[in-house]
């Protein structure tokens, strides 16, 4: 019998949900299909798409996998080479692109454990360790703009220093940072275990909230409805699926 309930959460999922309810319903449960984007404006890529590439490149890059940069990588290419580098010299202590699953106790699972048991996923873009593994460099790539996201990455750099803080118990200090790619701009926020710990209870409560609710209230606005994939009608940017005719 199919889940009336959210079983598994990311940071983007609550996001999505906190946006709205009822959508992420549609979404993550009802697994209602979106409607196909139209094309990107003048043959440009769509943003998660453009971004998508951009990650994959770096990753590519700093593994030895890939010889060049792509052009939207220039602002960074100093220390995404530096990085290259320190990968061929110390592999266990620069690590790009890896999936952290945890249980609903937050403990750390493998790789290969069957779905049903996930409930929090994390992917970390580059972790750079110091000799001893008590110090962190966590780096999240972001592609596009800054402009009105500040806290939503800001939350976001909370959530992947906690989950590091609970994933390696002898890890003591984070330098938890955003690298805006697009933009030549760099924002750290340190954490120490015991602040980062301080944040366990506000996560760990909205997270138990999202996996428990069984009634997804739409919550409709004009700013919310405006790129739902499941609104009625259409706009130059996205079509909607018609699942939900409460958009304004």
């Amino acid at each position: 019998m199919p889940s009336k309930t959210l079983t598994a959460w990311s940071f983007s999922r609550m996001e999505f949900y906190k946006n709205c309810a009822f959508a992420a319903k549609l979404k993550y449960i009802d697994r209602v299909t979106e409607a196909e984007r139209p094309p990107p404006v003048r043959g440009k890529e769509h943003a998660n798409v453009r971004g998508s590439r951009m990650h994959d490149n770096a990753e590519a890059y700093v593994m030895g996998d890939d010889e060049k940069l792509c052009a939207e990588l220039k602002h960074f290419e100093d220390e995404l080479f530096c990085l290259r580098i320190m990968r061929a010299q110390h592999p266990d202590r620069v690590i790009p692109e890896q999936l952290w699953l945890f249980d609903k106790d937050w403990g750390l699972l493998p790789h290969d454990v069957e779905k049903d048991h996930i409930w929090l996923r994390i992917i970390a873009d580059m972790q750079i360790w110091n000799h001893d593994h008590t110090e962190l460099h966590l780096i999240d790539y972001k592609s596009g703009k800054r402009d009105r996201n500040e806290v939503k990455h800001g939350k976001q750099l909370q959530l992947y220093q906690l989950s590091a803080f609970m994933r390696f118990p002898k890890l003591k200090h984070i330098l938890a940072s955003l690298w805006y790619l697009d933009l030549d701009l760099k924002i750290d926020q340190p954490f120490t275990r015991e602040r980062g710990l301080k944040l366990f209870p506000i996560w760990n409560d909205q997270a138990n909230f999202m996996c428990n609710d069984d009634v997804f209230n739409a919550n409709p606005s004009a700013y919310r409805c405006r790129f739902c994939p499941y609104q009625t009608g259409g706009n130059k940017w996205i079509t909607g699926t018609g699942d939900c005719s409460l958009n304004p």
